[in-house]
């Protein structure tokens, strides 16, 4: 054949081919542009005829109530008792009795020992009870020693609680010897905030002392020295009204557990 004539027929096809293609283009562009869909038919379009139908036998009856919502007269039953729900904060049971020893030797200013000099000298000391305590009964311990040149009639150690006195004792022990003496705090004496004073009043003359700040005028209290507490522990409610609490609450309750502390005064002539 002409390779003319076999160059043109080789054209012709490649410009049909061009041409097929542009018409499939147009065509699709054609059907998504006038919206025709093809249905596609999922299981749930099959024939109803051709789905199996389960036998009713076996098959268990729903419950009518079952899926019915709780009236307030059925839920009345299964509610907490009113105690519980009427506002009132649960309550936690209290703790058996017990009892709670505080040395003096917590205090920081105590040390080896808390020494009074001179006629008189007295020492002061804190200490708190916590909010859920009832005090029982409370006493303190006292372990003391005191110059052997103190005159005992006109000598004495006394001990007072939120400016009462609970007692004294007289300075008249030998040279070296160790006194103790107990005194019993009464209980409506005890607050949350307690203070004790021990003061004590040396003489070395059956007349009047000469010199005020004559080194033999002294007695010490030993840091075994004690307060000790019978207490019955009060219910704890459980309330968090008040949480976060405040810096000024926060400060109170750290307060509570606050341990032993002391200040002293400095001897007078």
């Amino acid at each position: 054949m002409n390779p003319l004539i076999e160059a043109v027929i080789s054209s012709c096809h490649r410009r049909f081919r061009f041409l097929r293609l542009g018409l499939l283009a147009l065509a699709s562009c054609l059907l998504l542009h006038s919206g025709f869909h093809i249905p596609v038919y999922g299981q749930s379009e099959a024939d109803p005829a051709a789905v199996e139908q389960p036998s009713e036998e076996g098959i268990p009856t729903a419950d009518p109530a079952a899926g019915k919502q709780p009236s307030e007269a059925d839920t009345s039953a299964d509610s907490p008792p009113p105690s519980a729900t009427n506002g009132e904060a649960p309550m936690v049971k209290a703790a058996p009795p017990g009892q709670y020893v505080l040395e003096f030797n917590r205090s920081p200013v105590v040390q080896d020992r808390l020494r009074f000099e001179g006629i008189y000298d007295e020492a002061r000391l804190w200490f708190t009870r916590p909010r859920d305590w009832e005090a029982q009964s409370v006493k303190v311990q006292l372990r003391y020693r005191h110059s052997a040149a103190l005159y005992a009639t006109r000598s004495n150690m006394t001990v007072l609680v939120n400016g009462t006195s609970i007692g004294s004792v007289p300075l008249n022990r030998k040279q070296g010897e160790l006194g103790n003496a107990i005194f019993e705090i009464p209980s409506h004496l005890i607050r949350d905030y307690n203070e004790v004073v021990v003061a004590a009043l040396q003489n070395n003359s059956p007349t009047c002392t000469q010199d005020p700040f004559d080194p033999s005028l002294w007695s010490e209290v030993l840091p075994d020295s004690k307060l000790v507490f019978d207490f019955i522990p009060k219910p704890v409610t459980l309330d968090f009204q008040q949480y976060p609490a405040s810096k000024r609450a926060t400060d109170r309750v750290r307060r509570s557990w606050a341990p032993l502390s002391s200040r002293r005064r400095l001897p007078s002539g």
